[in-house]
């Protein structure tokens, strides 16, 4: 069987527009930043 390993990113900036799972990254940069080692 082949299989895909699949990683999401959950600390998008506005996350869930402030709801329950309000929070992420501070900034859209702040964001990038934290993305760019796992996206390369």
């Amino acid at each position: 069987m082949n299989r895909t390993p699949v990683l999401v990113a959950y600390n998008d900036p506005g996350r869930d527009c402030t709801q329950y799972s309000s929070g992420g990254a501070a900034s859209s940069a702040a964001y990038r930043s934290g993305t760019g080692p796992i996206s390369g």
